[in-house]
Parts: C-alpha cells; structure tokens; sequence
C-alpha cells in the first residue's frame, strides 16, 4: 500500500485501488463480501484479524490513518458482524438501504 500511495496522484488513487482489491479477493475469495463462497466465520475471523492487525499498526506508529485500510477492504464483513453481535444483545436488527435512510431524514 505504501508503495501505492508514493506513485503520482492520479495514478496513486488506481494503484491503491488495486491493492485494496487483490486484500478484498484474498479475504473473501471474491470481488465483495457477498459474492463469496467462504464459510461467514471464516469471513469474520480473517476480517477481525486484518483489523486487529490495522488498529495495532496505526497504534505502533500512532497515527489514525493507518485504521482506514481495514475498513476499506473488510469493511462490509465487520460492520455485518457488529450489526449481529448488536441484535444478540439489544432488540432485532433492522435493515435500511442508504437511499431510504436519506430520503426519511432530509
């Protein structure tokens, strides 16, 4: 990734890109979360570990920036795996597009 985000700015954005998506292929063995064929805990194991890994990069050179990278890549496996952890504790989860969570708020 750093290599990456050393090359010219236009061509910083397509070569981060890359990287972000051959990580999103070796997690999931897919494009996204859901097209994989993975077994959902293996999914959520592997995307705890890239953020444990993450967070505990970011916290050895203490800057903020670095938490970015896990959430970009396993970021749909951690946020459905928060949103259960969530409805086991509290009441049943609801589901809501973007678009219809804009259109009640504005």
């Amino acid at each position: 990734m750093a290599k990456a985000l050393n090359s010219g700015q236009e061509s910083k954005n397509d070569a981060a890109n890359l990287v972000i998506q051959s990580y999103k292929q070796l997690l999931y063995g897919a494009v996204e979360f859901e097209e994989s064929a993975k077994k959902m805990e293996d999914k959520y194991n592997e995307a705890l570990a890239i953020y444990h890994l993450s967070y505990d990069f970011a916290w050895s050179k203490k800057s903020v920036k670095y938490c970015g990278f896990a959430w970009r890549v396993a970021g749909s496996a951690l946020s459905k795996l928060y949103a259960m952890n969530q409805s086991e504790k509290t009441e049943k989860l609801i589901l809501c597009s973007r678009s219809v969570l804009r259109e009640v708020l504005n």
